[in-house]
């Protein structure tokens, strides 16, 4: 049942009287229970589908390079070619989900993925392929900005959770693409084209199934073309967006003209914000510089066989970060009261990255006890904790100022992507000045480590004098659906 609903000058939705039936209707109401329920796991699993993309082709690079006679530089450009879409996505998103309705947007992005994978497929080499990649990152960067923006409103007190599944989903994809691809690099079961048309096809049903949903379910902020009085939100808004106390920047915006080149100031002009957003970029690219460095780490320690080394490899990223997000996302919702409860929440993640920093310390110690098993207890320390405040930096990130949510997203993910392009090459900058892959591993992670936790610290610093000058509770208190 679709409601019709009354808009406040504000872009807010409020829920008036039912009148009509969605496209999904019975369908969603069968297997989901509600059409929030399916579209969050339309959002998990075409998540999972696009990330299974990097998986593969990271596991099948030397299948491709060899295929198309790529030299190494070529290789190093394929690898890197959704970052040539994904990291403008990001700030191009605040403007096109601003003034196109985001269903049309996602339905023509999930399509055009497909697409241009089928045509690298059909005509395989390397600029058909780096196109197709870097399309398809354009395209999907402007989903992942639109995923956060639409949890946070429609999540209800199960936000902070449906951001740590959404992100969980995210690096499932990645490590079931990478193991695919290494079985068929294996046993030469399968060529790269075959599993690179398998992606192509997954997307291609996440465009259909895109298409049964109702644009309603899927705005999330009002169209700037749109009149005052158009029927533009989804009939289950659960979000706490309009709570004054909890939104300081809120106060700070000019509800009487509530354009986006104003919003975006006041967001940038926000601690809390700028902090935050600079804690999860360095999360990112340290995390990123350790996936392309850990392999050569380890070998160079010599500890165990390639194989065993790979395998404890993709062991760790299984059971450290996934475990971590939904950890961290766990404690924010149930022991913060959510993250918009946001000085208990940042001084939580303060905790978690100051953990994580003492993981990385102890790497160098353990090197230089000779004990590998505890080497390797530092590793899933530092990756657990280093994970865990994903989803409370994603949700403050979205949450700060709900007339700018896109905004928030969209600079919060070009940075967090910038981030695993800056810091993996000033590490590799790093290690080739030390000459000594060990050491200079240790001395990126620890420069890094100790970035990510002054960064947070300020921003729970922030939120605190924030609180303080608003006089607002610092014990958590459970936000209202």
């Amino acid at each position: 049942m679709k409601s019709e609903r009354a808009v406040d000058t504000t872009g807010v939705a409020e829920e008036v009287a039912p009148t009509k039936v969605r496209k999904l209707g019975v369908c969603s109401t069968f297997l989901f229970g509600t059409e929030e329920k399916a579209y969050f796991s339309y959002i998990m699993i075409s998540t999972m589908c696009r990330s299974f993309e990097a998986g593969i082709v990271s596991s099948l690079m030397s299948e491709i390079g060899s295929d198309l006679g790529l030299s190494y530089t070529m290789e190093g450009i394929v690898a890197a070619s959704p970052d040539f879409g994904i990291v403008p996505s990001g700030i191009l998103a605040i403007f096109v989900l601003q003034y196109f309705s985001t269903y049309k947007v996602l339905l023509l992005g999930q399509f055009v993925i497909a697409g241009t994978a089928f045509i690298a497929i059909c005509l395989p080499s390397a600029a058909s392929l780096i196109s197709a990649r870097a399309l398809a990152g354009l395209f999907w960067g402007m989903a992942a900005v639109h995923y956060p923006t639409w949890i946070n409103r429609y999540g209800g007190e199960q936000r902070t959770m449906w951001l740590a599944i959404y992100n969980v989903f995210l690096l499932v994809g990645i490590l079931l693409g990478y193991a695919i691809g290494a079985v068929a690099s294996s046993s030469g079961s399968f060529t790269w084209k075959e599993c690179y048309f398998l992606e192509a096809m997954l997307m291609l049903l996440c465009g259909v199934w895109t298409s049964f949903f109702s644009p309603e379910l899927l705005q999330v902020v009002k169209l700037e073309n749109e009149a005052p009085d158009m029927d533009c939100f989804g009939s289950n808004d659960k979000s706490t967006e309009r709570d004054p106390e909890r939104q300081p920047l809120a106060r700070e915006a000019d509800s009487a003209n509530p354009k986006l080149g104003p919003l975006v100031k006041t967001l940038m002009k926000s601690e809390i914000y700028i902090y935050t957003i600079l804690t999860g970029m360095i999360t990112a690219g340290s995390i990123s510089f350790i996936l392309y460095f850990v392999t050569e780490n380890l070998d160079a320690l010599d500890y165990w066989s390639p194989t065993t080394t790979y395998v404890l490899v993709v062991v760790v990223f299984i059971a450290s970060p996934v475990p971590g997000n939904v950890a961290g996302g766990w404690w924010v919702q149930n022991k913060c009261g959510g993250y918009m409860n946001y000085g208990v929440t940042l001084h939580s993640s303060f905790i978690s990255m100051a953990i994580s920093a003492v993981g990385i310390f102890a790497l160098p110690l353990m090197v230089w006890m000779g004990n590998k098993y505890l080497y390797m207890v530092a590793f899933y320390i530092l990756l657990f904790f280093g994970g865990a405040p994903t989803p409370a930096i994603n949700g403050i990130a979205v949450s700060l100022l709900p007339e700018a949510t896109h905004a928030g997203s969209g600079i919060q993910f070009a940075l967090q992507n910038l981030g695993k392009v800056i810091i993996p090459s000033l590490g590799g900058v790093i290690i080739d000045w030390m000459g000594e892959v060990v050491a200079g591993f240790n001395v990126t992670l620890s420069l890094f480590a100790v970035a990510s936790a002054l960064s947070s610290y300020l921003a729970w610093r922030a939120a605190v004098a924030e609180e303080l000058k608003h006089g607002l509770e610092k014990t958590p208190k459970k936000v209202a659906a």
